[in-house]
């Protein structure tokens, strides 16, 4: 019984994210806008629930996108909604096509290897592809550091240069 009202709850908030029904908040960047509601996402992203808290301010969005993405994506997967998952990974890809030499890339690919299982490799090899293409980050002090805390990114790093090299 517990079972099924528990997935008619996640039926439910699926349905309102997809619907767009009831948001409470939308958040615009780079001409995509998504409707939300402020319970899930404030929760979740503190950023949101500062943001609100100071009048919601406009800032930069462009430098946070690829920390945006990451955490749409931490949350499509958590509620299981169809298709959000994917667009966040286009949008994680473009942005770190963008800002691959912004501070705000470390804390993103930090992100994504703290909050993704290792078999899910969706934000994880592009984490990995745009180091490689961008060696440079490895002089990074931010980007050394997630080298040695995950063994997966150096791994992932390291089958990638093989493959080209």
């Amino acid at each position: 019984m517990a079972a099924a009202a528990q997935q008619q709850a996640l039926a439910s908030l699926k349905g309102l994210l997809e619907s767009g029904a009831y948001s409470d908040l939308t958040i615009s960047c780079n001409g995509d806008t998504y409707k939300v509601h402020k319970n899930i996402v404030c929760d979740k992203i503190d950023f949101f629930t500062r943001a609100i808290r100071f009048g919601g301010k406009r800032r930069n969005l462009r430098m946070i996108q690829p920390l945006l993405h990451t955490k749409i994506y931490e949350i499509a997967d958590k509620y299981e909604v169809k298709g959000l998952k994917d667009l966040a990974r286009e949008k994680f890809k473009r942005s770190c096509e963008q800002f691959w030499d912004n501070d705000v890339f470390a804390v993103a690919a930090h992100h994504v290897f703290s909050t993704t299982p290792d078999s899910d490799k969706g934000l994880r090899d592009l984490v990995s592809l745009t180091i490689s293409k961008h060696m440079c980050l490895m002089d990074k002090p931010e980007i050394e550091a997630l080298l040695t805390e995950f063994n997966g990114l150096a791994f992932g790093l390291l089958k990638l240069t093989r493959k080209t090299g």
